[in-house]
């Protein structure tokens, strides 16, 4: 599950600097890390997961307008 300040993927919710990105992903095998990004300005996000044998999944965005 991925939601972007408490608000499910797919959402389109006011922009503010303080983004909250909470993700919930379970693999079937070992998952590759993710990096935070911090972003005042208007932006869209989603979630790519990577498994280390490189299946990939990735999610809906929230857009922040």
């Amino acid at each position: 599950m991925f939601t972007g300040n408490g608000k499910l993927m797919g959402s389109e919710i006011p922009n503010t600097p303080d983004k909250v990105l909470m993700v919930d992903a379970v693999g079937e095998n070992t998952l590759k890390k993710e990096i935070a990004v911090k972003e005042d300005d208007p932006s869209f996000w989603y979630v790519r997961v990577t498994q280390l044998d490189n299946p990939i999944a990735w999610s809906s965005p929230v857009w922040y307008d």
